[in-house]
């Protein structure tokens, strides 16, 4: 007998956003809030679909079982934000930001800094965030006043703020890579799942190149 494993599709909002989309978007937080994830303003969150590096999850019935956002502060900062997932145990939060991360440094650089605010005690997410080429600094003056802070807001005295590191990209190629060729993912039960990348980035010959080349000049590591 074949075995069957549920195939689950992760989706770029590549080509603008359209009210349906917006909706399942939406309609997915909304339903799915979190203490560790902040509540959004719908014209936030329309802007962050509209900026081509939003990504979702769909299970076998285009239910959503994940996304994560991205967010313009001015050109200077992106920050990654929003990401929430419900089918835990499978690492989703990995491949999402290895997207998005690959996505937003090729077409949609900040000037400054890729960031993710982590809150203080969400253990799981700060150890996916470092896996996926982040590293912690300090809430420094001038990334408060490239947000247009003066000083430092009492909701920020529970975060943790990780930037991206542009020398990590190459490995993240990789792995978003190894994760096209082989989309079988597992839980510590022993559980498989399939995740296939629907995004442009692995689905376009000519992009999937660039990922590639990317990735071959980089020193093997693992992050």
């Amino acid at each position: 007998m074949v075995e069957k494993i549920t195939t689950y599709r992760m989706r770029c909002v590549e080509d603008g956003v359209d009210p349906a989309i917006f909706e399942r978007v939406f309609d997915f937080y909304a339903s799915n809030k979190h203490n560790f994830n902040a509540e959004r303003d719908p014209m936030e969150l329309l802007d962050s679909l509209g900026n081509g590096s939003a990504v979702y999850i769909e299970g076998p019935n285009k239910e959503l079982v994940a996304a994560s956002l991205t967010f313009r502060h001015s050109a200077r900062l992106t920050e990654m934000g929003g990401t929430r997932v419900t089918l835990n145990g499978f690492g989703l939060q990995k491949p999402m930001k290895w997207y998005q991360a690959v996505s937003d440094h090729l077409f949609r650089p900040p000037e400054d800094m890729y960031f993710a605010v982590v809150t203080k005690g969400n253990i799981g997410s700060k150890k996916n965030i470092l896996r996926c080429g982040f590293e912690q600094i300090d809430i420094s003056s001038d990334f408060l006043f490239d947000l247009g802070i003066v000083s430092t807001p009492d909701e920020l005295s529970n975060k943790e703020i990780f930037k991206f590191e542009r020398d990590n990209l190459g490995e993240v190629c990789c792995q978003l890579l190894l994760l096209n060729e082989n989309p079988r993912l597992s839980n510590k039960h022993g559980e498989e799942i399939l995740l296939r990348v629907e995004g442009k980035l692995c689905r376009h010959t000519g992009l999937r190149k660039i990922l590639q080349r990317l990735c071959s000049d980089t020193k093997p590591k693992t992050i």
